[in-house]
């Protein structure tokens, strides 16, 4: 789960540095990869009993998408 989170970091500062480019599409592309690796992680979370999910990376993935 560790690299699942390490790859949400990763496609996060990906979109972040398109935005900076003004390649919009590319950004909003990574964001969204973003939103369905974090839901991913959730549900993993979830079903393996961990608890709760990292609130500090889901606020991350959807400030992006704003």
């Amino acid at each position: 789960m560790k690299m699942l989170e390490s790859s949400i970091h990763q496609v996060i500062e990906e979109s972040i540095l398109a935005h900076s480019k003004e390649e919009f599409r590319v950004a909003l592309d990574k964001a969204k990869e973003a939103v369905n690796k974090e839901r991913s992680l959730v549900r993993q979370k979830e079903q393996s009993g961990m608890g709760e999910s990292n609130s500090d990376l889901a606020f991350m993935v959807i400030t992006i998408c704003a």
